[in-house]
């Protein structure tokens, strides 16, 4: 079984209204739908932001848009903190003279929605090189920041995530703040990609290219398994906004090996909100499983998730390594308990065990 159109997704009437608004449908009433579910999908997908300005002069029951309104103002303050907190950093980073690209949060909105805070984002995300890494966190930690871990879970975070999650956590007070220093988070390594990074500037800040900006979405759209329909909604609107050069994208996924991760996002994008997308970067069918995957309250099983990720990785060596480091431990045992560090090989089975619990039951 396949996909191979919106009808497909068989969406309940709410999910399809809201998929409808977001293509841009002109909508002036709002008729045998349980507006309580659409509010829940609204902010469990976090696309509110885009619905307050939408849904603010139309005939809509106020009880349920002052729920929106609520949310919209808690994010346009949390926003502007946290666009004020980028810069303060940014500017930091570069007394230093290090390199550091935000990435999502207040440039995506402001990129593609005109402000800070028409899209929702919770923390600090920074593209770094891994050769600055060292220098970036004593330069944080000055600015008061810290792993926020006891020293056996730094411990922890050091031999485990960090070396599979590409990434590096710090807190300050309500701040979180992320170095990723891949585009591809989850236990898959591309070599030299940073070679083919092309950057531009924006208001003095140096940030992707618009290429590479795609790539960046598709990633991430990707790797968090469609889970928030807001992803897939920046790439549609990305694309309607700004002049893609569609052929640039295809050799570099080609080249470096993540070229099906691409086309399945695009191909989503295009199914959702017919965004145009050439040929060469979609696929005309997607598979039935993906149904699963988006307006969904929860994560489907783990095994659909590692099998959308078993398809879509090019690179058969990558398929492999990949099924290989699901057995890393990754926070999750920490839950259960929090061993010695001499005992950290006794994390393997017990994530073999939650793989099993997770994926079967």
């Amino acid at each position: 079984m396949a996909i191979r159109s919106l009808e497909e997704f068989n969406f309940s009437k709410e999910e399809r209204l809201i998929i409808d608004i977001l293509k841009g449908k002109k909508i002036e009433n709002f008729h045998k739908i349980d507006f309580q579910k659409f509010i829940n999908l609204i902010l469990m997908e976090e696309i509110y932001p885009f619905f307050y300005n939408f849904l603010k002069d139309k005939d809509f029951p106020q009880k349920f848009f002052k729920i929106i309104e609520i949310f919209y103002e808690k994010n346009k303050k949390n926003s502007l903190i946290l666009k004020n907190e980028t810069i303060k950093i940014l500017n930091k980073l570069k007394e230093n003279e290090i390199v550091a690209i935000p990435i999502k949060g207040f440039l995506i909105s402001e990129l593609i929605y005109g402000n800070p805070y028409s899209r929702v984002f919770k923390d600090i995300d920074l593209f770094v090189f891994e050769k600055d890494l060292e220098k970036i966190i004593e330069v944080l930690k000055k600015e008061g920041f810290s792993f926020n871990l006891k020293e056996i879970e730094e411990k922890f975070y050091k031999k485990f995530h960090f070396k599979f999650y590409n990434e590096y956590r710090l807190y300050k007070n309500n701040f979180l703040i992320e170095l990723h220093f891949s585009l591809f988070p989850k236990r898959l390594k591309i070599k030299n990609f940073e070679k083919f990074i092309e950057f531009e500037k924006y208001k003095e800040i140096l940030i992707f290219s618009k290429e590479w900006q795609i790539i960046s979405f598709s990633i991430h759209s990707f790797f968090h398994r469609f889970s928030l329909l807001k992803f897939i909604f920046d790439i549609h609107e990305f694309v309607k906004k700004f002049k893609i050069d569609f052929h640039k994208i295809y050799e570099i996924g080609n080249k470096l090996k993540f070229l099906k991760i691409i086309k399945i996002s695009l191909t989503i994008s295009h199914f959702l909100f017919d965004t145009e997308i050439p040929d060469f970067l979609k696929f005309k069918k997607i598979p039935d499983f993906l149904k699963d995957l988006i307006f969904k309250e929860k994560d489907p099983k783990g095994y659909k998730k590692d099998l959308l990720s078993f398809i879509f990785i090019d690179s058969f060596p990558q398929k492999i390594y990949y099924t290989f480091t699901l057995l890393n431990p990754d926070e999750s045992v920490l839950n259960y308990i929090l061993l010695p560090e001499k005992l950290f090989f006794l994390y393997y089975p017990l994530r073999f065990f939650l793989i099993l619990k997770n994926r079967l039951i």
